[in-house]
Order: C-alpha cells, then sequence, then structure tokens
C-alpha cells in the first residue's frame, strides 16, 4: 500500500491513517480526520478533476444525442407537422393552396407552400400521400440498431394535435377523416408499427395527467383500431371454413389489404366482414410478421386499474379479442365498462378516475342502481374517504 500510494503521489501518512481508522483500537482525533479528508479532497481536484476538465468541453444535451438520432428526430418531426396541417386543410374543404392561403397563418402557410414547391404538389391530398412515401423512406434509411427508432415514430404520431381529434372535430364527416388517414395506417401496418401504435393510444386514454381533449382522441382511434382487428379476425375466420371445404381456394395475402387495389377474393371478405367500408379503417399485416389481432387477457386486466371514461370504449371493444375467450366474466367487464359511460334516460353521468355521481338533469344526484358484480357488490353506504387503508369497498353477496 505505500508503493502504491507513491506511485499516486499521496503521502504516506494517509497509509498509516487509513490503518488507524481500519485497525486501531481508538479512532485518531476528529480534527486530523477533518484535515486529511481536505488534504484527500485537493489530491482528487488536482490528479483527477483538473486534467479531466481540461479534456472536456462544455455540451448542451441535445449536442450529446447521437448524430443520427437527431437526424431523424427532426426529419420526422416535420413530416409528422406537414401530415397534421394537410390533414386539417383537407377536413376542412381547403384543397389547394390558393384555399389554404385563406385558412392557415402566415407562418403553416409558408410551410405548406415551400413543401409544395421542392416536390412539386398542388393539393393537399398530395401532400398527405407524399409525407406518407417520405416516412417509409425515412425509417428504411435508419439502421435497425437504433434503439430510440420505434419512441420517437410513436412520439411523433401522438404529436400530431389535428390528427389526434379529427375523428372528434369531424364525427359528421367521419368517412372523410378515415379516407384520409387510411395511408397513413397502411404504411404503420406495413412497417410492423400497428399494434405498437394501438397500445400508445391505450396508454393515453389512461395517463390522468394527459389532457382530456388528447385523451378522447386517442379513444377515438383506439376504438377504431379496434374495429379493424375484429374485422381481420373475421376475414380470417371466414377464409379458414371456406380453406375447409374447398382446399383447391387460392391462399390471399392480408398483407395486400396495405395497398390500394385488392384481390377479389380479399374484396369478397372484405364485404361480408360486416362493418362499414367507409367507416372502417381498412390496413392489413405486416409482410415480414403475420399475426392474429388478439389480446392476452393479462393486456385486459392491466386495463381494469385505469379504468376510466376514455378508456372504458376501449375495454369494451377488447372483450370480443382476448384469448383465451372470455366466458362468465365477460358480462362483469362489460358492466364496468358501461358504469363509466352510463348516459340513460337524459341522465349524464360525470366521472372521475375515482369515484362516479350521476346528475340528472335538475341537479339530484343519485347512486347507480346496478352496483353488482359476479359475487361482488358496491357498498353504497361507507364513506370511504375515511376508511383505512387495505378495507375493501365492496362486500361479498
Amino acid at each position: 500500500m505505500y508503493t502504491t500510494a507513491r506511485q499516486l503521489g499521496l503521502q504516506s501518512f494517509i497509509v498509516d491513517l487509513r490503518h488507524l481508522c481500519a485497525h486501531g483500537q481508538e479512532l485518531p482525533p476528529t480534527v486530523v480526520l477533518r484535515h486529511t479528508a481536505a488534504h484527500c479532497l485537493e489530491w482528487l481536484r488536482n490528479f483527477y478533476w483538473l486534467p479531466q476538465c481540461e479534456s472536456m468541453s462544455n455540451l448542451d444535451a441535445p449536442k450529446l444525442q447521437r448524430k443520427d438520432k437527431a437526424k431523424f428526430q427532426n426529419e420526422l418531426a416535420i413530416l409528422f407537422e406537414m401530415f397534421d396541417l394537410a390533414l386539417e386543410c383537407q377536413l376542412k374543404g381547403a384543397q389547394k393552396l390558393k384555399s389554404v392561403s385563406k385558412l392557415k397563418p402566415s407562418a403553416e402557410f409558408n410551410k405548406i407552400r415551400v413543401y409544395c414547391s421542392t416536390r412539386k404538389l398542388k393539393t393537399t391530398r398530395e401532400i398527405m400521400d407524399t409525407v406518407v412515401t417520405e416516412l417509409g423512406a425515412a425509417v428504411k434509411r435508419q439502421t435497425s440498431s437504433m434503439k430510440d427508432l420505434l419512441d420517437i415514430y410513436m412520439a411523433g404520431i401522438l404529436k400530431m394535435n389535428y390528427f389526434l381529434g379529427a375523428g372528434l372535430s369531424h364525427s359528421e364527416d367521419e368517412d372523410l377523416v378515415i379516407e384520409a388517414t387510411q395511408g397513413l395506417f397502411r404504411l404503420l401496418a406495413m412497417q410492423g408499427y400497428i399494434e405498437n401504435l394501438f397500445v400508445a393510444f391505450v396508454q393515453l386514454t389512461e395517463n390522468s395527467n394527459a389532457d382530456d381533449e388528447r385523451r378522447r382522441g386517442a379513444s377515438y382511434w383506439a376504438t377504431k383500431m379496434l374495429q379493424t382487428f375484429g374485422m381481420l379476425s373475421r376475414m380470417k375466420r371466414m377464409y379458414k371454413e371456406e380453406l375447409d371445404m374447398n382446399s383447391k381456394l387460392k391462399p390471399v395475402d392480408f398483407s395486400t389489404l396495405n395497398k390500394p387495389k385488392i384481390s377479389k377474393t380479399m374484396r369478397a371478405l372484405l364485404i361480408h366482414s360486416g362493418v362499414d367500408l367507409t367507416l372502417t379503417l381498412v390496413f392489413g399485416e405486416c409482410p415480414k410478421k403475420p399475426r392474429s389481432w388478439v389480446f392476452e387477457r393479462e393486456f385486459l386486466m392491466n386495463r381494469l386499474g385505469p379504468l376510466n371514461i376514455h378508456s372504458a370504449p376501449v375495454l369494451k371493444g377488447l372483450l370480443p379479442l382476448v384469448v383465451p375467450p372470455l366466458t362468465e366474466q365477460l358480462e362483469d367487464f362489460s358492466k364496468q365498462s358501461n358504469l363509466k359511460l352510463q348516459d340513460i334516460n337524459g341522465e349524464q353521468k360525470i366521472i372521475t378516475d375515482n369515484q362516479s355521481t350521476d346528475i340528472t338533469k335538475n341537479g339530484s344526484h343519485h347512486k347507480p342502481e346496478d352496483t353488482v358484480f359476479g359475487i361482488w357488490s358496491l357498498e353504497k353506504d361507507k364513506n370511504w374517504s375515511i376508511c383505512a387503508l387495505g378495507v375493501l369497498p365492496t362486500t361479498i353477496n
């Protein structure tokens, strides 16, 4: 230890003091320890910190990111912003630059004008199609080793404010919303990101810290995606039944649903799937990793804890897609969802994440009659805000 201390430029008394502290029968005086600590700190400063300081330069946090990540993040932010602006203009009837100039403020219009000019585009429909194409190319250019690629992609989608609330703002023209956004969802399906986007929407509906309008928008899109998942499951089931009866039936590729033109067999399956195609997102599976659009029961159970008025429609849409299929629990889960969404006979239910109250038109309050969940029922006469921790707010029938 003396040799090591000498090589490091430390005084030998440091070794002696350390030995006394570790093995001596009495500790050295406090003043000695304090002076030695100050001496050691000065040694650290001269031996480590000053050399490090001389070899480093001040850096801003964003500059510490990998250059390719920062470039990709910036590229996607521009593309998603352009898609959001074009979508708003398209749905508000401003499809050409002359109309756009009257609708959007000068700063946003200039962004659209420059984008159109560099790519020789004339309409908002062309802008959205081009953005989708460039989004696909941007992802292909990135190496699969970029750890944050998917997170950047999902964050970019969720930052599109108008897109998130488009279905709510244009409920009377929902077919136009679906038509305008089909290309984006088909791209995500081709890339294998559809499930990630669905989970991101679900988590946003459950986020009590998020803005209510954003949560409502996320609920809308998650519910729409569930309708498509159900449609795809029915189509696959119908095709399997046909194949069992006719082994010579031509094979179908469900990834072709991500293209504008599809086969006659696929078109027939779509027609018989039982959905209104003008109001349903039509996308297929990823060619590289096809899957059945069902969800494990654990995913459903994880939704019960943060259940609220925004996530309740998502929970109801999940019920038919859970494996193994729900039987006895189906009614209980449906009741829990309905309690969050109850709006019957002119009585609007106002619900927070912690409690629920019915408010009628005349302002009187009453508790919901239906409070039975299988073997459990809600206790109506307890003030749970003053109960001890660990007390269940239910009783067994």
